[in-house]
Order: C-alpha cells, then structure tokens, then sequence
C-alpha cells in the first residue's frame, strides 16, 4: 500500500480546492448563458425562419409528435404559446 506525506496530502488539497473553484466558476458561467438565452427565445420564435423536425418523440395524453426547428432549436409548441408560430413543416414556409 502506498503512503502519502502529509506534505503530498496537502498538495492534493489544495489542488481539490482549486478545481472546486473552477466548477463553481463554469457552474456560474453556465447559469448565466441560459438566463442569456431566455431573453433570446421570444425574438427567435417570432424571426426565426424555422425548420421543423420531428423531435422523435410522443405525447400520448394529447396523440401529438414534438416538433423542433433545426435552426434555434425551440420546440413548436413554445412557438405556439407565443402566437408567433411561421409554420415550416418539410419546409414549406406558411405565416400564421
């Protein structure tokens, strides 16, 4: 079995310490990129010229698929919500 040195303990310590103060910080940045992004999607959702693709993926309460433009990334439904939905379905552009 191998020993480490006090010495060695607290090196690694420290090096813990410090990779702990990364993750917070990546955490933090992270946090920030989506709260960003929340204001992004409203303008996306109305001047996007989206691209619809079949997510993949079922509801069965409501027998519907989800939808997601391949461009931003935002699900139809959200886009609907807003009453700002252009639909492009196979892409074929149709204002609503």
């Amino acid at each position: 079995m191998t020993f480490f040195s006090n010495e060695e303990i607290e090196n690694l310590l420290e090096i813990k310490k410090k990779s702990d103060e990364r993750i917070k910080c990546l955490k933090n940045m992270i946090n920030h990129e989506e709260q960003s992004q929340l204001y992004l999607r409203p303008i996306l959702a109305k001047y996007c010229k989206h691209e619809w693709r079949d997510e993949g993926s079922s509801s069965v309460e409501n027998n519907s698929y989800d939808w997601r433009c391949s461009k931003c990334s935002l699900l139809k439904t959200f886009c609907e919500e807003l009453g700002v939905l252009q639909d492009n379905i196979g892409g074929n552009s149709q204002s609503s």
